[in-house]
Formats: structure tokens, sequence, C-alpha cells
């Protein structure tokens, strides 16, 4: 990636380039050449040893005025976002600035030599950071340092052959000094480039992380806002799953009350077509469609209300409402009570308003299904991270619970012949209570199945709720029947 196309790297430069910062560019590596021989002048025991040839002094002033001009020329490349010059202007400022420093140590380095390995080291392990943290370890960057290294230690040894001096950089100063010089040069360059590749791999590596940190973020935010109009969505449909299974739903009992009413306003017509007995039964279908379409339309408008909102409660408290709601319920079937043998486990679930709506269903459809003076069993217990309720009823012999279990596991879709509004002898109900359950579970997360069980007569549906705490996620399916 080019430097200048990254905008919050060509602005992170810009500020080492700011008027203040092109004086300070100008007036520290003066104040570090003039300073040491000063001192050095000072010192009459190091004055007569102390002699810098003329052009040595010279370049070093020339290369500290160069200072302030390159980093305008670098400035100016910034600005107009233009990458080869940017490059061609680094380059020269990177050079000015470490061949200034590598001379100054040079001819420090005899009098002074703490001080000056110690201003070379600092200065440059200084500026490779600083490099690093701009350039992310660009390669064109650590070739500056390789090349200004280079460019020194020829450059002097040219100027000794040209002056006619001999291999001052080796012998005139001292030979120990030259080599550990050598061999400073030899590791400051190794630890500059270290540094540099390091530094740009970690910011790269933090890149990256915050790359991936911002997409998660962004995920998060789409996950949490389909997440609420999924809950607004279940909660719309949870009454009926779709408008074309509702209308299905309604159209049982209003054919009820239809044929039923025609049937009554014919006896009336003529009274001896129907005894009292008759009368009775079709009374009795008729208020119980319309029981169908008050609780279709309660729980719709209930529904909507809630907008499907999921709450944490108590599993004890959410069992004694759909009992409560279960007993209510099932005295418009004329019977007198519902027995319920209750064993349940305490836990906290998440669940929507109408959970206890559909679990009453479920209690209610299991109790028509058996004898009246049997009691229902209702189980609840935690089981591998979730609240599993068991609804188990004793009707169905064994030898036609498989055939049952097929119906009602294909009743629970749209798309299948034997749909819930579909009633027969065999199976009083409109089918509410098993589509308004499997809604509203499978909406607040859940999963709900059917199970055989082990002994005995009858089937068990159950319903899986999320425990407190536990991430809520929607279900697109229901689990795979039990083999």
């Amino acid at each position: 990636m080019e430097f200048t196309a990254d905008a919050g790297r060509v602005e992170d430069a810009l500020r080492a380039y700011t008027p203040r910062g092109l004086v300070l560019g100008l007036v520290v590596p003066a104040a570090l050449t003039a300073l040491p021989f000063a001192l050095l002048r000072g010192v009459p025991t190091l004055a007569s040893p102390f002699a810098l040839p003329r052009a040595d002094y010279g370049t070093l002033w020339a290369l500290v005025l160069a200072h302030p001009i390159t980093g305008i020329q670098v400035r100016d490349a910034l600005r107009a976002r233009d990458e080869r010059r940017f490059r061609r202007a680094f380059a020269v400022q990177s050079q000015v600035q470490l061949l200034w420093l590598l001379l100054l140590a040079w001819e420090v380095g005899p009098h002074l030599p703490l001080v000056s390995m110690g201003a070379l080291f600092g200065m440059m392990i200084g500026w490779a950071f600083q490099d690093a943290l701009l350039s992310h370890g660009d390669r064109w960057v650590r070739a500056q340092y390789v090349i200004a290294f280079a460019l020194f230690n020829a450059g002097l040894l040219v100027r000794d052959a040209i002056g006619g001096a001999g291999l001052r950089y080796a012998f005139s100063v001292d030979v120990r000094y030259a080599a550990s010089f050598l061999a400073a040069q030899v590791i400051l360059l190794g630890l500059t480039q270290t540094l540099i590749v390091t530094v740009g791999d970690l910011l790269a590596a933090r890149e990256r992380d915050r790359q991936a940190r911002d997409a998660l973020v962004v995920e998060k935010q789409r996950l949490a806002v389909e997440h609420r109009l999924l809950r607004r969505v279940a909660g719309i449909l949870a009454g009926g799953v779709s408008a074309g299974q509702l209308t299905h739903d309604i159209a049982s009992p209003v054919t009820v009350l239809h044929l039923r009413a025609e049937l009554l306003l014919g006896a009336v017509d003529t009274p001896s077509s129907l005894d009292h007995a008759e009368v009775r039964e079709h009374a009795f279908e008729m208020r119980r469609a319309a029981e169908v379409l008050r609780r279709m339309s309660d729980a719709t408008m209930e529904t909507i209300r809630s907008g499907g909102e999921i709450r944490p409660v108590d599993a004890s408290t959410l069992i004694r409402e759909a009992t409560t709601l279960a007993e209510r319920m099932i005295r418009a079937h004329e019977r007198e009570s519902l027995p319920v043998d209750a064993q349940v486990e305490d836990g906290r679930v998440q669940v929507s308003p109408l959970h206890a709506h559909a679990l009453a269903n479920l209690m209610v459809n299991g109790a028509l299904h058996q004898d009246a003076t049997v009691k229902l069993q209702l189980r609840g217990a935690v089981e591998d991270g979730w609240y599993c309720l068991r609804v188990r009823d004793h009707g169905l012999v064994e030898s036609e619970r498989p055939q049952r279990l097929a119906s009602l596991r294909g009743s629970l879709s749209l798309l299948h012949d034997a749909a819930p509004g579909d009633r027969s002898r065999s199976y009083r109900g409109y089918g509410m209570g098993l589509q308004l359950a499997r809604t509203l579970v499978l909406a607040s997360g859940g999963m709900f199945d059917f199970e055989e069980p082990d002994a005995g007569r009858g089937v068990i549906a159950v319903m899986r709720l999320p425990l407190e705490g536990r991430e809520v996620t929607f279900a697109t399916t229901d689990p795979p029947p039990a083999a």
C-alpha cells in the first residue's frame, strides 16, 4: 500500500513538519554540532590533539542547514499526496540526517567516546522507531539506513584517497577506535533493521485486529437490529405463523358456527326436526367454536402488544400461570377440572408473555386425549443448558402411536396435507394449541418436538426453553424427529 494513500499515516507524518517542528529540526542539530567542539576547545589538554579538518567541519554544518530544507520538501510532497515526490524527498532527508549523525559521532568519538556513542545509538534508534510507526515496516524506509551507512564509509575512504592523507579512516586516528566504530555501525544497522521490521509487524497485526474488531462491532450492531426485528415479527406471527395459516385456522370454527346456526334456524322453522339432545350438541359446538375464535383474537392482540418481548421468569411462575389458564380453558369442554401431576425443578427461563398461554394449550390438548379422571403429567427439569418441559397424556395406545406422532409432526408444517385446521373424529380440536406453542418456542430460541414414553399409553410434547443468561438465537427449523 502506498504511504500517501493512507490518510491516517499522512496526518501522523505531517505533525512532525509543522513550523515548530522545522525550526527544531534546525536548532537541535546545530546545538549538537556546536556544543561538543566548544567544550573540547575549552579544555587545554584536549585542544591540542583535537584538530577537525575544515572540510569535515564545513560538511557537518552543511548537513545541519539541509535539515529544514529537506523537511519542507517532504512536507509539501505529503500535502500534495504525491507518492513519487514524497519518496524522493524522504530519501534525501533521511540521508542528510543519518550522514550528519554518523559524521558527528565519528569526529567527536576519539575525544568524547561515551557521549559520541550514546548520541549515535540513542538518536538513530529513536529515528528508526519513529519511521517504523509511520511506515509500518515498509522496505523502502529500511533501505535508507543501509544506504546511509554505506555512503558514510565510502565517503570517508574516497575523501582520504583524494586528499592524499592516506587511509586516515583506518590509521590516522586509532586502529582500535576505527575498528570499534565500524563494529558499532554493524550492530546499529542490525538493531535499526530489526526494530523497523518488528514494530512494523506489530503495527500491521494491530491494524488487522482493529479492522476485525470494527467488523465485529458492525456485525454485532446488524445482528442486534435483526434480533429486534425478529422479535417483533415473531410476536406478530405467534398467533398464527402466517396470514394464510391464521385464515386457515379461523375457517374451521367459523364454518362450524355457520353450519350449526343454520341447523338451529331450521329447527326453529320446523320444531320437530331436532330433539333436545341434538339442539344441545349444536349449541355446545357453537360455544366451543366461539371460544376458539375468542382465544385466537386474544392471543393475536396480546402478541402484537408485547411484540414478542422475551424476559426471564421463574419456571414455577410460568407453570402456575399456564395451569390457571388451562383450568379456565378446560371448562369450555364441559370438564370440572384439570387434574395435573406436576414435578418441576427450580430454574429461570427466557420466555415471552404468551408462553404460559402456549403451555396451557398443550396441557388442554393432552387432557382432551385421555380420560377425564387420569392426571396429566407435567415434568420440568434443567437439561444441558435448557429447561425442558414435558407434557404427557395417557390417551393413545401403543399400536396407534407411530401414526399419530407422524401426524402431529406433519401438522406443524404449513405445507402438510394434514394441517392443524383439519378436524377428525379421532382428533377433536382446531390445531391452534400446537401451532401457537411451536411458534412461540421457536421465536424465543427454544425447540419443540414430540417424544414417545418409555412405556404405557400416550404422547409427550416437549418444550425446550433457554435458561436465563443463555444467548437467545432464533431457530428456523425444528429438531429432527426422535428415532
